[in-house]
Formats: structure tokens, sequence, C-alpha cells
């Protein structure tokens, strides 16, 4: 890398370049080796992603019921159960399907807390 010699700016001197040179390199040297270290630690010869433990492994949501990829920091009581189930309106999440449908008789919402701009054929779409 060819460097133009330039006049240095007021107030630094040719050991404050050096010194910044140095650091440069040393944290782009450090850079490189992170990142060759992330494409082992993540490539799919090495790394398995089922067997990293996801806490809930699944969510109920409405109809559908969805893997999840990561953990989330729920409670320690509801992050060990296998699913959890959430009111898809006001997203209140219960330990259980049955508690989930007493929930869903009290709830008082009944579409989610935004502004509908667009409904047809059963879709609608909130902002």
């Amino acid at each position: 890398e060819t460097v133009v010699s330039q006049a240095l700016p007021p107030g630094v001197t040719q050991k404050d370049m050096d010194l910044f040179k140095e650091a440069r390199e040393q944290a782009n040297r450090l850079t490189v080796a992170e990142d060759n270290d992330d494409e082992r630690s993540t490539s799919p010869n090495t790394a398995n992603l089922t067997s990293v433990p996801r806490n809930p492994a699944a969510i109920v949501f409405g109809k559908y019921e969805v893997e999840t990829w990561y953990s989330s920091p729920f409670p320690q009581e509801y992050a060990r159960l296998p699913k959890l189930f959430f009111c898809e309106f006001c997203l209140k999440y219960t330990k259980s399907r049955a508690v989930l449908d007493r929930h869903m008789d009290k709830c008082q919402w009944r579409h989610p807390p935004a502004t509908e701009i667009y409904r047809c054929s059963g879709l609608s779409v909130f902002e």
C-alpha cells in the first residue's frame, strides 16, 4: 500500500501516524482471523442447527404452529415448555391450549392493535 506523503495536520506527529497505522494493521489481522473463525463455526459440516437447544421449541399462533429458530428470553417456567400458545390478537402467551381457549373467550381484541388499511376475501392488512 503506497502512501502519498502529505503534510500532517497540526498537532499530529509522525509517531502518531506510525502508531495509528500499526493499530489499524493489527485490527485488520484480528478482524480477518475472527471472520475465518465465524465461517468455520457456522459451516454446514461442523454446525448442526438442530443440536442447539431452542426454548421454546415451537409456538402456536392462531391456526399455525411454527418451529422457533433460536431461544427467546421468556421466563423459565415458559421457556422450558415444548410449545407456547399465543393469542393472535393481544400476543399474550400461555402454557396450554386450554388456557389459551379460556383467554380467547375473555379477550377484548378482535383484530391487531393497528389500523386496517386493506381487506379482501378474508385477507386484512394492518399498519
